[in-house]
């Protein structure tokens, strides 16, 4: 589900299973159905997209594509771009403190490493404001409002949308 009314156009990077790619083609399932903007905003499930998919491994570039449907897509972004209720969401959805990247898989368009680059330090920062070295003290403040607080002081967050 996408998180932001912006379309994800061709040639563009997004978001797919918490990782970058790069959108090569987006295709309607009709062939009478052209992938207008009128039409991936009103039908986006009427569409699927090519992703271009880059692994680094030992110094060099593997690109793998692939097939997938275009509401899987999410729009690239970043934390400050989350609003504060965004925040306590995505700290619902991830594993602080976990050693595995698919704890950090999120439905807001940041990738894997994102989330975890800014888990670690959100926990870092839960030790230094229990002013402890334990780690059950300083997680027992974890919370989804604290770690939207954290993101705010450091971060920012986005405004949030006056309801229509």
């Amino acid at each position: 589900m996408k998180t932001t009314a912006n379309i994800i156009r061709e040639h563009q990077e997004a978001v797919y299973d918490s990782q970058i790619v790069l959108v090569d083609w987006i295709q309607s399932i009709d062939e009478d159905i052209p992938a207008s903007e009128e039409n991936l905003r009103l039908y986006p499930s009427l569409f699927y997209a090519g992703i271009v998919t880059t692994q680094h491994y030992a110094g060099r570039d593997y690109h793998e594509t692939d097939q997938v449907d275009y509401t899987d897509l999410l729009e690239h972004r970043s934390i400050d771009q989350l609003t504060a209720k965004e925040q306590r969401q995505l700290r619902q959805q991830i594993r602080v403190g976990s050693l595995y990247l698919a704890d950090y898989k999120n439905d807001f368009g940041m990738t894997k490493d994102e989330v975890c680059s800014l888990a670690d330090s959100y926990q870092e920062w839960l030790f230094e404001e229990a002013e402890t070295d334990d780690w059950s003290t300083a997680m027992a403040q974890d919370s989804p409002e604290k770690f939207a607080e954290y993101c705010d002081i450091y971060y920012g967050s986005a405004p949030e949308q006056a309801a229509a």
